[in-house]
């Protein structure tokens, strides 16, 4: 009898909560692509292969683009989250929360940011990147929308 090609996969993949330490990440990480991030930050993929600040202000930075957040200043060195578990270095969240790229318009808010206030400008990108599962610590649940 042929051994199932799935027989060796986990059928249940656990993924806890992230401590409050700042920056911690649990989940699918990669390790490729160039140019300059700030650990935290969110970013997107641009088309010559450079992680660069998402802006919901912009549509080629924050629509119909690969979203990731940095765990580093070098993405193919540190890694770069792609889903799971993250920790901000941010409050101002309430658990259950739905989460936003933050639009450079938005008071308070940088190129990067992810935010529990949906961007309201008139050609702001309004794009859900996650939940908070954490209000005192800044845990998130990063699973941006596709």
């Amino acid at each position: 009898m042929a051994q199932s090609f799935y027989s060796d996969i986990d059928a249940n993949r656990r993924i806890n909560v992230t401590s409050s330490t700042h920056f911690e990440a649990k989940g699918d990480i990669v390790y490729f692509g160039s140019g300059s991030t700030t650990q935290g930050e969110l970013c997107y993929l641009r088309s010559n292969g450079a992680w660069a600040a998402t802006d919901a202000d912009a549509v080629g930075t924050s629509g119909a683009v690969l979203l990731a957040i940095a765990l580093g200043t070098d993405p193919d060195v540190d890694g770069m989250l792609l889903r799971g578990m993250f920790t901000l270095d941010q409050g101002g969240m309430t658990m259950g929360d739905e989460l936003y790229i933050g639009a450079n318009s938005q008071d308070g808010i940088s190129t990067g940011d992810i935010t529990a206030t949906a961007p309201a400008g008139s050609a702001d990108v309004v794009r859900v990147v996650g939940y908070c599962v954490g209000s005192e610590d800044g845990q998130i649940w990063f699973n941006p929308s596709n």
